[in-house]
């Protein structure tokens, strides 16, 4: 812990994607037809290698489809099964997401200067449509995170924390039914959202879970952990410059977080050699 009332950033859950839940008709209904076709082949083989006075007695005497009947069904029910899985794979939507900072005269950022950055969620992947975008968000104080919820929740954290829409931070409203195309439309990205650095610092949980459904009904889910990803206020970013681009870090002792050029360390001088002098050289 940090003080009496601040606690550890931490990351509650896998960023990674998932499918959490595929559609019945075309996944649990071919898989059971192929058990029912399988069960049926295999009675068909034991029934043929009995002996022939055994066959004529009950339950032997039952038959349910022949052996030729049985193995066509069981191969054609087998190859659709891995079609599917095939295609489905092909059509996947692949969820990404990371942050980019803002030059303050840009037009999509705050009208106050300062510290911005855009959280840009891609998808890189097949078509998709957002089945659920929540948020789960604790200030530095807050010794647990609140349940998944709505943007209202995340407003109400914000006027805790005296936060103002449109000064401080800006989301997009994106809720069930939202398009997320492929590739992105707005800037190479689906989805964006504006927010100041030191707003968000003063999170030490800011995750959201998007879940989205492809073309074969299948869903799925990530969870960004946003608040996470920025441990470090010393992480070092790429930003682009009249003379090329240049390595650009915050000073360990900025309490607020904010970005500032410094002095590479000597690890990168020789990469940078190409590209131009290393900042604060």
């Amino acid at each position: 812990m940090n003080g009496p009332d601040t606690f550890e950033v931490e990351e509650l859950d896998s960023s990674l994607q998932r499918v959490i839940r595929r559609r019945r008709a075309f996944y649990a209904g071919p898989i059971s037809a192929l058990l029912i076709a399988s069960i049926f082949l295999a009675w068909e083989v034991v029934r043929q290698n009995l002996p022939t006075d055994l066959i004529a007695h009950w339950p032997w005497k039952l038959r349910l489809l022949d052996l030729q009947s049985s193995a066509t069904i069981v191969t054609f029910l087998a190859l659709f099964m891995i079609t599917r899985a095939q295609y489905a794979q092909t059509i996947m939507p692949i969820i990404g997401w990371g942050f980019k900072k803002i030059d303050p005269t840009d037009e999509n950022a705050f009208r106050r200067p300062g510290e911005a950055l855009r959280l840009a969620i891609y998808n890189g992947g097949g078509t998709a449509v957002v089945t659920s975008y929540m948020y789960r968000v604790a200030l530095n104080e807050d010794a647990e995170p609140s349940s998944w919820a709505s943007y209202e929740t995340v407003r109400q954290y914000m006027d805790r924390a005296n936060l103002t829409e449109h000064e401080d931070y800006y989301f997009s409203l994106v809720g069930a039914g939202f398009p997320l195309p492929s590739p992105g439309s707005i800037g190479g990205a689906a989805i964006n959202h504006y927010v100041r650095t030191a707003a968000l610092h003063r999170f030490r949980v800011f995750d959201i879970r998007i879940q989205v459904r492809d073309v074969v009904g299948d869903i799925h889910e990530r969870v960004l952990p946003c608040r996470a990803r920025l441990r470090d206020p010393a992480a070092f970013i790429i930003t682009a410059t009249p003379k090329g681009r240049r390595l650009v870090r915050t000073p360990p002792t900025d309490p607020a977080g904010a970005m500032s050029s410094g002095t590479a360390p000597k690890r990168f001088r020789k990469w940078w050699s190409s590209k131009g002098k290393p900042p604060g050289e």
